[in-house]
């Protein structure tokens, strides 16, 4: 066990943002869970993806686009390869 001292410190600003990006990925984790189970429709996924985007969106500010090309990427990848297409 670590000695008080040898404990990481944290700045309160590195502190808001480890914290923020905990629920980001939580979240995103939850979406990607759900689609991965193949229960979803392409529908019912994308829909799931974009209420997450949109939850996330006051956490993620001015990083939307990084948001987008990390997790917004990885969402989409796992609708194309486990959703299965809506029937027309």
């Amino acid at each position: 066990m670590k000695s008080r001292d040898e404990r990481p410190q944290y700045t309160g600003v590195e502190f808001k943002d480890a914290a923020r990006a905990a629920i980001l990925r939580v979240r995103v984790d939850q979406v990607c869970a759900q689609i991965i189970s193949g229960r979803l429709t392409r529908r019912e996924a994308t829909a799931a993806a974009a209420q997450a985007t949109k939850e996330l969106e006051k956490l993620v500010g001015e990083d939307r686009e990084l948001f987008d090309r990390i997790y917004g990427s990885r969402m989409r990848r796992l609708i194309d390869q486990f959703a299965p297409p809506d029937d027309e």
